[in-house]
């Protein structure tokens, strides 16, 4: 009885296992968070760096793009909507709107990447 019991399971694994593989391949895995890697290059002896978005982030997703932003440059820290560091990470809906930005507080763009620009602030 207990060997049955066992193959029963087995072969209901097996099916399982089928079903997830297909899965995975279409929805493969995404990591908002990579999108940030490479800029700590800019941040030796940096501490905080400003991150100004035009997003919401009560929505999930741009939630979840501010917290892996954290997790990929830590132990730097981004500070939210703060355009009084020297570096400022600007990750808004329209680049236009970045850009404008950057020129009204009189830094300039050093870096982009994707939809994200970092911007420097004259010591």
């Amino acid at each position: 009885m207990v060997s049955i019991l066992i193959l029963i399971n087995t072969v209901q694994l097996g099916s399982e296992l089928k079903e997830l593989r297909k899965v995975k391949r279409v929805l493969p895995f995404y990591f908002p968070g990579l999108q940030f890697s490479g800029l700590e290059s800019f941040f030796k002896g940096t501490k905080q760096v400003g991150y100004y978005t035009d997003k919401d982030l009560k929505q999930d997703e741009n939630a979840k793009v501010f917290a892996q932003a954290q997790l990929v440059l830590a132990p730097v820290v981004l500070e939210l909507n703060n355009l009084d560091r020297r570096y400022i990470i600007f990750d808004c809906t329209d680049e236009q709107h970045a850009l404008n930005k950057i020129l009204e507080i009189g830094a300039r763009p050093i870096k982009k990447k994707g939809g994200l620009i970092l911007a420097e602030r004259s010591p």
